[in-house]
């Protein structure tokens, strides 16, 4: 599989990189391409077995091939909370595994923290989805005090599921920005 990487190795989490080509994005969750000096930008190929995991489609036991520097950054889609929502019972969702971003989401409630994620709902107005920042990102017990019940944010992140319920994981503190509510 080749594709552009959009999240580089242990940004987000310590096995989880993302890629995408013109068709969809995926995630892989292997550590085997930590360390390999990787950047949002370069295009990978990559050989890796496919996996389904609690509904959410996978390449595991990746294998570098080949790696061309700084082809260039992606433009995440912008969509909606209830797209996000609707993607999570079908892994082959285009959103799912995709550079994505929302708009104007209201944090609906505080963050609660289990086990190795931090999981909120946000809402843009089409109707709620989770959204999930994992320990790459921002440590737990931190989400609190850096996110705000009540208040917007443009978010980009990826499209995922968890058991066929749709999420987006932000790469990044700095891919979830406070806007006014809309």
């Amino acid at each position: 599989v080749r594709g552009i990487v959009t999240s580089f190795p242990g940004q987000i989490e310590s096995s989880i990189t993302f890629i995408q080509d013109e068709s969809a994005g995926a995630k892989i969750f292997s550590g085997s391409l930590e360390g390999q000096g990787l950047q949002i930008g370069d295009q990978i190929e990559i050989g890796g077995v496919v996996e389904e995991f609690s509904n959410d489609f996978n390449f595991e036991s990746a294998v570098l091939r080949s790696v061309v520097a700084n082809v260039g950054e992606l433009s995440p889609q912008v969509t909606t909370t209830a797209a996000i929502a609707a993607s999570g019972s079908d892994y082959t969702d285009p959103l799912q595994g995709a550079l994505i971003k929302v708009e104007a989401a209201q944090l609906v409630e505080a963050f609660t923290a289990s086990g190795n994620e931090q999981n909120s709902t946000i809402d843009d107005g089409s109707g709620g989805t989770t959204i999930r920042v994992d320990d790459g990102v921002a440590p737990r017990g931190d989400l609190d005090t850096l996110l705000t019940a009540g208040l917007c944010y443009d978010i980009v992140g990826f499209g995922a599921n968890f058991n066929g319920a749709g999420q987006i994981f932000p790469r990044s503190l700095a891919d979830i920005v406070e806007v006014p509510c809309a």
